[in-house]
């Protein structure tokens, strides 16, 4: 630990006589303590282990999960009433791996732990977690369908580790995709959207930055976007974090390719994404079929409007308000959006009276 001008206060190590251990997450609750989450050798296989420190790097508890095989966390979390949950992979007697995630008590004591199997049976990973303000945990990795395709998986649960709700994201390509990490967007302080980032196989046949959007109530998705920095480079997002003024998306990692003498370069690469406004389908039978953008109402408004369009198909979808000059006001939608018909709520008071005009 760190004082705020860069002096070490203390340190804590876990030595081990065989084998590689490794911390791989770090995160502190509002008294001051310190719980860390990482991996640690069991033999020839791994274990999972979670410490947690006072402000002054006495150790309180420590606590390890495993089973025969290699079991591995990757992410932790603490509530606002300090119960710590972790996730990450379970080996299973067919040795394959499920998700797993665990809550315990601020005690250190297991409350409780849930494994999940995907639909293939096969390889399900959990690499990031978060949990909102009502007690919900929210994990993304990556599950195998029964046809042997790996896809984004996000899981709601509640806070006695029953699942709400339990989503996948198959990319454009016929590929890999696997989410790395998840961040959770407020509005009047409720938790509306969940934001996870990872790779995604693209149609060009590499990774693509991929952050997909779902409804944090149903677990609906409500948008995908992806980023190519090329069309021959491996693109994959590592992290995410979200700006609790505007909601905007920030996210990191790198991009790759290879050179003419056959090694590998690496660019560290970020991105932001503008928030996805308030967007619901009208009805889950209204059938779309003609690109169709409707007049807002009220026109004229203050200090918002209701815009109404409708896509036919599965689409990469912008609705962009510039003013009388062709200059961009704001961004409403920027994002992959299914078939259907749509509704948002537009509502910028910062805006001066005049004429606006929108496009999708």
């Amino acid at each position: 630990m760190y004082s705020a001008d860069g002096l070490l206060l203390w340190s804590s190590t876990e030595t081990y006589t065989f084998g590689n251990s490794e911390g791989v997450k770090i995160i502190c609750d509002d008294s001051g303590n310190s719980y860390t989450v990482g991996n640690i050798p069991q033999g020839i296989t791994t274990d999972m282990i979670l410490i947690k420190y006072d402000n002054y790097g006495n150790k309180i508890f420590t606590e390890t999960r495993g089973g025969e095989g290699e079991d591995k966390a990757w992410g932790i979390a603490v509530d606002g009433d300090s119960f710590i949950y972790i996730t990450g992979f379970l080996t299973n007697s067919s040795a394959n791996t499920d998700c797993y995630t665990a809550k315990f008590n601020p005690d250190g004591t297991l409350q409780w732990e849930h494994a999940f199997d995907g639909p293939g049976s096969s390889e399900d990973k959990a690499w990031g977690i978060a949990v909102d303000d009502d007690s919900f945990i929210y994990i993304t990795g990556h599950s195998t369908d029964s046809e042997d395709n790996v896809n984004f998986l996000t899981i709601k649960y509640d806070n006695s580790g029953a699942i709400q709700w339990t989503s996948f994201y198959d990319g454009t390509g016929s590929g890999r995709d696997q989410a790395n990490a998840l961040g959770l967007i407020k509005e009047s302080g409720f938790t509306t959207t969940i934001a996870v980032v990872g790779e995604s196989w693209g149609v060009n046949g590499n990774f693509d930055f991929a952050a997909v959007r779902y409804s944090a109530a149903t677990g609906d998705l409500i948008s995908a976007n992806r980023y190519s920095m090329t069309d021959y480079t491996d693109d994959r997002a590592i992290d995410v974090a979200i700006s609790v003024n505007d909601g905007r998306i920030y996210l990191t990692g790198y991009s790759q390719h290879i050179i003419e003498n056959m090694t590998q370069s690496s660019y560290i690469t970020g991105l932001m994404y503008l928030p996805l406004k308030e967007m619901v389908k009208p009805s889950e039978n209204t059938m779309a079929y003609n690109f169709k953008l409707n007049q807002n109402y009220p026109n004229p408004f203050n200090p918002s409007t209701k815009i109404t369009f409708s896509i036919p198909v599965n689409s990469q979808t912008s609705l962009i308000v510039y003013d009388m000059l062709g200059r961009t006001v704001d961004v409403l939608i920027r994002g992959e959006l299914k078939a259907g018909s749509y509704e948002l709520i537009f509502s910028n008071s910062s805006l001066a009276s005049g004429v606006y005009f929108y496009e999708l």
